[in-house]
């Protein structure tokens, strides 16, 4: 008549599935560049989600799987995981699935995502194709095409190819065909000067550099702002300069191309009202002979000397 202590055992009866699944591109994009991208998933179970799996099949896995993955139970699940595209472009459905620890599978969500590994092609040309200029400001004209959809631009005169986070990009809403007329500014050295483009796409996709040239005449037009001049003189033109009004020492100045019937021309913007002075220094070596200086302004001649008043 010997009665044992008491015993017991408790289970968890569980016949709802995962709900609220989800699975998007992380970048939150519609299109990649690249096959092995990031995934964002998410399902909510009231006892636990405890694995997940993405598949481009839209057949539904059996438990036991290999491709089942196991995450840490829990009743809120959310996550990014790598996977790979298959190859090919065009557009990819990927599928996801989630079960719990009583083994319900959750109902198929999935998401389209279009693998897009051609870039943009397109065009640039300075002043509509102008073989020089005598400015370093120029217009550009900017052009290219996408069938996916092109949505940035970068535009330098330095033709290294620019990174996707580079911040000098300028974005664009997506189109397929773009065209647009910008403002640019040049490099002040005389001589070829070219202009780069790089376009892209809205699937990250960079294109190949555009460029095109034009040359800036060797008695070029400097734009001297404010008063200020850039050290493209001061560094590669060394040939004299003015620190007062009596002194014509130091290297703030522009120099000439050494030659005969040689120039130099300078503008000055963004100065206050009143009066500027210039002052000069003409050096001659013994092979030159120069016979006369004229100072003008806009195209107008305002001093004249012949070389009876140099010293």
């Amino acid at each position: 008549n010997n009665i044992s202590d008491r015993i017991s055992d408790s289970i968890i009866y569980d016949i709802t599935a995962p709900s609220s699944a989800s699975v998007s591109l992380t970048s939150g994009k519609d299109s990649t560049h690249q096959r092995n991208e990031s995934f964002s998933i998410a399902a909510n179970d009231i006892v636990g989600v405890i694995s997940y799996n993405l598949s481009e099949s839209s057949i539904q896995p059996k438990l036991g799987n290999s491709d089942w993955s196991d995450t840490t139970s829990t009743t809120s699940f959310t996550g990014t995981l790598l996977f790979t595209l298959s190859t090919g472009e065009g557009t990819k459905t990927v599928y996801a699935w989630f079960h719990d620890f009583a083994g319900n599978i959750s109902n198929t969500v999935s998401t389209s995502v279009t693998l897009d590994q051609t870039s943009p092609t397109g065009s640039i040309s300075i002043n509509g194709g102008a073989s020089s200029t005598t400015s370093t400001s120029v217009t550009l004209t900017l052009s290219s095409t996408d069938s996916n959809g092109g949505n940035g631009y970068y535009v330098s005169t330095d033709y290294s190819k620019p990174t996707l986070n580079s911040s000098e990009w300028v974005d664009l809403s997506k189109t397929t065909n773009f065209s647009r007329n910008i403002s640019f500014k040049l490099n002040s050295s005389c001589g070829s000067q070219n202009a780069y483009v790089w376009y892209r796409d809205e699937a990250g996709n960079i294109s190949s550099s555009y460029n095109d040239s034009i040359s800036l005449n060797t008695s070029c037009l400097y734009d001297f702002e404010g008063g200020y001049i850039s050290s493209d003189f001061t560094n590669n033109h060394p040939s004299w300069g003015i620190d007062s009004s009596t002194s014509y020492l130091g290297n703030n100045s522009i120099r000439s191309y050494s030659g005969s019937y040689s120039s130099s021309c300078i503008k000055i913007s963004n100065i206050v009202s009143g009066t500027v002075s210039f002052y000069y220094k003409i050096y001659s070596s013994s092979s030159y002979n120069y016979n006369d200086l004229y100072f003008k302004v806009n195209g107008y001649t305002r001093s004249y000397l012949d070389n009876t008043y140099w010293t």
